[in-house]
């Protein structure tokens, strides 16, 4: 009887200390190194959140999803893409929050949006004179 509890209370303590276990290194599922503070949040990244990390972002939001300048983003670039169906015009350009629908950063006011005809709702293409900026869409997944 007293092997029998001493094996149940071994189990116990494995089942505990492998709830509480870590990678050496890793604070929990954010993958960050112990001991440094992480901001995470659950969907999509909100323009807020963006801002936040770095109040120099170049984006946009549309639908409620934030599309960030893809111009350093190889394969976003190297996509053979035309302008379709237009979606809408950029109506505010702001920094400041609260932030809504087709507000940009850097585009001004009364830039198309179109969306790339045969592809998926993750890019968009504004058009700034002659000049096609590709925007990749900030979905979590």
């Amino acid at each position: 009887m007293r092997l029998k509890m001493t094996l149940a209370g071994l189990a116990m303590l494995l089942v505990l200390a492998g709830c509480g276990a870590e990678s050496p290194g890793q604070s929990g599922k954010s993958g960050q190194p112990s001991g440094q503070s992480v901001q995470t949040s659950i969907g999509n990244p909100t323009a807020e959140e963006m801002l936040e990390s770095n109040p120099q972002s170049d984006l946009l939001q549309y639908q409620g999803i934030v599309y960030v300048n893809a111009k350093g983003i190889d394969w976003v670039q190297e996509e053979e893409l035309e302008i379709g169906e237009r979606v809408g015009e950029i109506k505010r350009q702001s920094n400041e929050l609260p932030y809504a629908d087709l507000t940009a950063t850097k585009l001004p006011e009364g830039t198309e949006l179109f969306k790339p005809e045969k592809k998926g709702g993750d890019i968009l293409i504004a058009v700034v004179g002659e000049e096609q900026i590709r925007y990749l869409a900030m979905i979590e997944g």
